[in-house]
């Protein structure tokens, strides 16, 4: 079942001057602070406390090796993470085929389960990699204890945890599929949902096959997927074969990231695929940025922020909220966003 938005979704546009050149170096924009420094922050995730965050700085042609961040909330400073990589896979990820190489390391989507961190890696492998997670003086440090390679020849894009020790995860595209985005363009499905299990490994979620399967989240009974180029979000009941539900949203949805009341916060990027894709006669086109609430029991949508991209910040991907502030990731940038939670 598809629903529209809801006619009381509230749109804050934020004002932000018209910037001709590149903004000074970290300057606010408006309402929107920025943490400067990380690297194509495409996803974050919040460490249990509260004052710690988790960002996966995604590969580029600038960055031919991701990172993972350790980001202060409350300092507003950042560091990277070098993961200890020097254990073997403990016995419920038998079938992982030995450690992280960490000079190949790419991190996409990610997601904190407690003490694990679950992390979606394009370097070297294909997979869903697992780390234990400590929080000390100096902040988080990660163990690595194992992974689960991808099946199907596919390219990951997010991961959650599942009730069982398990997690959920999407596929993107097939690994190195060089037509995939023109399939996404055509709204040909290009991806799945999977669910990895101890002790049974990976299986297909029915009817999942979508186009550009991207973030997802479990919250209660429920499985929701965002299909980026369709522009809808689609919900999975846990347990269940029958065909999921849907919402569409106005922008191109990617992350999602749950919140304490169980609603789900939705990011993503302006237009339609088409138009995001589209040659604009520039270097780079960066696109204007949404964030909305998603109540997973009604599946309505709730507009919070429309903000216009500029030179310092475009291309949302992720949101989190931290205390009274939305923190907003990009795939491509030096910048982390920051923003009161409206």
């Amino acid at each position: 079942m598809k629903r529209l938005i809801g006619p009381c979704a509230l749109l804050l546009v934020l004002g932000l001057a018209s910037v001709a050149a590149a903004a000074p170096a970290c300057a606010p924009e408006g309402k929107v602070a920025y943490l400067c420094g990380p690297m194509n922050v495409e996803d974050m995730d919040l460490v249990p406390g509260g004052r710690w965050i988790i960002g996966s700085g995604m590969t580029s042609p600038a960055v031919p090796v991701g990172h993972l961040y350790a980001i202060d909330a409350k300092a507003r400073t950042f560091h990277q993470i070098n993961p200890d990589v020097s254990g073997r896979a403990q016995a419920i990820y038998g079938d992982c085929p030995g450690p992280l190489d960490l000079s190949k390391l790419a991190p996409h989507g990610l997601y904190v389960a407690g003490d694990r961190v679950l992390v979606v890696n394009h370097g070297g492998r294909q997979s869903i990699e697992v780390f234990r997670l400590k929080v000390g003086l100096r902040g988080p440090s990660l163990r690595w204890i194992g992974c689960a390679v991808l099946p199907d020849g596919g390219s990951g894009n997010g991961v959650a945890p599942l009730p069982d020790g398990g997690f959920v995860a999407s596929k993107f595209q097939d690994a190195g599929d060089e037509g995939a985005f023109g399939k996404m363009s055509a709204l040909k499905p290009t991806g799945a949902v999977y669910a990895w299990a101890p002790g049974r490994g990976w299986r297909k979620l029915a009817h999942s096959d979508m186009s550009g399967a991207n973030g997802l989240e479990v919250s209660g009974r429920f499985i929701l997927v965002n299909a980026w180029p369709e522009q809808k979000v689609y919900r999975f009941r846990l347990g269940s074969d029958a065909a999921p539900d849907s919402v569409a949203t106005p922008f191109l949805p990617d992350n999602l990231r749950r919140l304490p009341d169980g609603r789900i916060l939705v990011a993503g990027q302006d237009g339609d695929i088409k138009r995001l894709l589209a040659p604009c006669g520039k270097p780079r086109c960066v696109a204007g940025w949404w964030v909305a609430h998603l109540d997973p029991q009604t599946m309505k949508l709730d507009v919070l922020l429309h903000v216009p991209a500029t030179p310092s910040f475009g291309d949302a991907t992720s949101a989190l909220k931290v205390g009274n502030e939305l923190w907003v990731g990009t795939y491509m940038g030096d910048r982390v966003a920051i923003v009161p939670a409206p």
